[in-house]
């Protein structure tokens, strides 16, 4: 098919997809290769239906080679190649080595995200996915949740495995919505804090 863009709508976005995909670094061209069929054309560059599918993606899931169902054989270290993709609602990066959610803090549609099992040592970054409604942060070294002050419409929130001492962030405003709330085990969390929040926001703190 010709790379002709068959309207203005379409030249416009074909040519803010190709000053992304300009943009990636080696590693996330790489990512996104494994996983898009057909993505590089025969003469090298990308196919332009495919880049305009993968540009316009509101699903996103990538594992790295140690996930019980891995996407690539190499860990991505950072976010940055998914900072542009502002039409998606649910990414999953897992089994990496990210190492911040900075980049993804334009990403207001996103409803799901999952970076669980990676290098994550806050939450900075998330304030303004005020649509987010599950969150999976397990397996990290986070030690504060306090930039979940703000997502009010969670309803599941996965924190085990990390390095939180105190329930930052989680407030009466988040009770309406919010009904799973995994935080156990965190070995700096002591039972006080745990009695706390359940006592007073009438959060059960599950263990998963």
């Amino acid at each position: 098919m010709s790379d002709t863009p068959a309207d203005p709508h379409r030249s416009a976005q074909l040519h803010d997809a190709r000053a992304w995909w300009d943009g990636l670094d080696e590693a996330w061209r790489s990512a996104f290769e494994a996983i898009v069929p057909d993505l590089v054309s025969p003469t090298g560059g990308p196919d332009a239906d495919a880049l305009l599918a993968l540009f316009s993606r509101e699903t996103l899931r990538l594992a790295g080679p140690n996930s019980p169902y891995p996407d690539l054989a190499f860990e991505l270290t950072d976010l940055s190649g998914v900072a542009g993709l502002r039409s998606l609602s649910f990414l999953s990066v897992t089994g990496m080595q990210i190492t911040s959610l900075r980049p993804i803090a334009g990403l207001t549609a996103l409803q799901h995200l999952f970076v669980n099992d990676n290098a994550l040592e806050s939450l900075d970054g998330i304030e303004d996915l005020t649509r987010l409604e599950s969150l999976y942060c397990q397996g990290n070294r986070i030690t504060s949740l306090a930039p979940i002050e703000g997502l009010t419409r969670l309803q599941t929130l996965y924190v085990s495995r990390n390095r939180i001492e105190r329930i930052d962030g989680l407030h009466a405003g988040h009770i309406p919505a919010l009904q799973d709330f995994f935080v156990l085990p965190n070995e700096k969390l002591q039972a006080t804090e745990i009695a706390r929040v359940q006592t007073e926001l009438g959060v059960l703190c599950r263990r998963g």
